[in-house]
């Protein structure tokens, strides 16, 4: 009986730990997708032009891709996988609303609709540029890149902050 329970127990340990346990080789991808998404923030608060930003982006999608292509589901992390998305996401809105604003023939003003996709893709955006929104529904498109940026640093904290398995 004691061997059928030390059986039991092992043959449950090795599961668990399975379950929990993520390779090595794609903890290392994840923490360079990671990587890539915290240099978008750091050139974002340090001051980043255009091209270098849009190339910041692209690079970020990239390394998530290839983690995502590389791995199976289950090694890989949900959590990350299911987060790294919208913040890349957020970093991609911007990156085309600083492109908007910067082609702007009303100096970096933009209509609402023009922001329409964005507004989709983002559902409490709007909300939270209420205090920046100007005249007939127009936004300065500082502002929304600014918002957009603000909520990818804080989904990328909470990654920090998060409890370790």
């Amino acid at each position: 009986m004691r061997k059928i329970l030390l059986l039991i127990f092992i043959l449950m340990l090795s599961v668990m730990s399975t379950a929990f346990a993520y390779s090595d080789e794609s903890n290392a991808d994840a923490q360079k997708v990671l990587d890539s998404i915290k240099e978008i923030r750091y050139n974002v608060e340090a001051g980043v032009n255009f091209q270098d930003y849009s190339s910041l982006v692209s690079k970020a999608a990239v390394n998530f891709r290839k983690y995502e292509d590389k791995y199976s589901s289950n090694d890989k992390d949900p959590y990350l996988e299911l987060t790294f998305q919208p913040i890349i996401d957020d970093y991609k809105d911007a990156r085309e609303v600083w492109r908007i604003g910067i082609y702007s023939k009303y100096n970096g003003i933009i209509g609402e609709d023009e922001l329409v996709i964005v507004f989709a893709m983002h559902p409490t955006l709007k909300s939270k540029l209420s205090a920046c929104r100007l005249d007939y529904g127009n936004y300065n498109y500082k502002d929304v890149m600014q918002t957009l940026w603000t909520m990818a640093a804080n989904e990328e904290k909470d990654i920090d902050n998060r409890p370790q398995q």
